[in-house]
């Protein structure tokens, strides 16, 4: 399958990644990389849904916060995308095409693979932690997404809308922006017949690829894939991922922390929103807020106040204009 280069060239221009791991992101991780190139292309938004007490937290300490994925609310975390994995890697599905693939490129590679992947993933559960976004639409500035304000909004609901600025997460950074993808069993066994179509047919690039830098590709492709396969049935969240596993990943500019959350207390990441010039990132929250949209409450006009002052304390300018009552008719619990 020929590789698009206006994809490619997204990712080299604006995401800033070399020509090299531009197309080797589109041949192993091509559902992902086409997803992250069109968010660039387009300067589409993400939009986080949380409580209100949450929201005041991440502008007042201008961080945020990734969460433990053993505490998310889908209980199928990371095993749904294992289970996916480990289907279409048997030896009645792609498992004998893989294993020719890599040969061809290296006879090394499956072994180091296999080593790689036997020794963390144990760990992909209990060492990945997770900030949640979704895709935010136009018509979704005022009102916002009804169901996120079911799951998420609590008594009082926000949703953060920022630009692109999360789809640049990266290794440099120690955390990767990851979209969710959300297949059934037989839509998972087409995205990975793409995944060994694509080292098939591209094997001499591939061998231009050093093999440390190859099996750690491939090592992410089965890592993001477990962390960011989900049921079918949370489909209408449209989520991205910025994942981070401290002892994969390492600190660099991600810092581990204890909070309570909901009243159980819980190991979190912490990410500055800031200006981080070396990796590409501009994080601070002039930079990268678009809007506030307040979800259903019995006080609107005192949270709508209360975010406009946060706002101007955290340096944007016209905060008044930039936060929104949804008046969406709910009754907030």
């Amino acid at each position: 399958m020929a590789l698009d280069e206006r994809n490619i060239n997204a990712l080299t221009e604006v995401a800033g990644v070399s020509a090299q791991e531009a197309q080797l992101a589109m041949l192993l991780m091509p559902h992902a990389a086409r997803r992250q190139a069109s968010v660039l292309l387009n300067n589409s938004r993400f939009v986080h849904y949380t409580s209100a007490e949450t929201a005041v937290s991440i502008l007042r300490n201008k961080e945020i916060w990734l969460r433990k994925v053993a505490c998310m609310n889908d209980l199928s975390e990371v095993q749904y995308g294992l289970a996916r994995i480990y289907d279409a890697c048997s030896p009645q599905k792609f498992q004998g095409r893989l294993k020719a693939a890599l040969s061809k490129i290296d006879d090394s590679v499956v072994g180091q693979l296999e080593k790689l992947w036997g020794g963390w993933q144990p760990h992909l559960f209990s060492d990945s932690y997770v900030f949640c976004l979704s895709e935010h639409d136009g018509a979704e500035d005022i009102l916002g997404r009804l169901s996120m304000w079911r799951a998420y909004g609590r008594s009082c609901g926000v949703a953060l809308v920022t630009n692109a600025q999360f789809a640049r997460a990266s290794a440099e950074l120690g955390a990767y922006t990851s979209p969710v993808a959300y297949f059934t069993e037989a839509e998972f066994l087409v995205a990975f017949e793409e995944l060994v179509s694509n080292l098939e047919n591209n094997i001499d690039f591939l061998r231009s690829v050093t093999i440390e830098r190859l099996v750690g590709a491939l090592f992410n492709t089965f890592r993001f894939a477990a962390l960011g396969t989900k049921h079918p049935a949370f489909k209408e969240e449209r989520e991205w991922r910025v994942i981070h596993s401290p002892q994969m990943d390492g600190a660099r500019y991600v810092v581990k922390d204890v909070a309570v959350i909901g009243g159980v207390p819980q190991p979190i990441c912490k990410i500055p929103l800031t200006k981080i010039p070396e990796v590409g990132l501009d994080a601070d929250i002039p930079s990268i807020l678009e809007r506030i949209v307040i979800g259903p409450t019995q006080y609107p006009l005192a949270v709508w106040e209360a975010f406009v002052e946060l706002l101007k304390q955290a340096g944007v300018a016209n905060p008044e204009q930039k936060v929104f009552s949804s008046n969406v008719p709910l009754r907030a619990v």
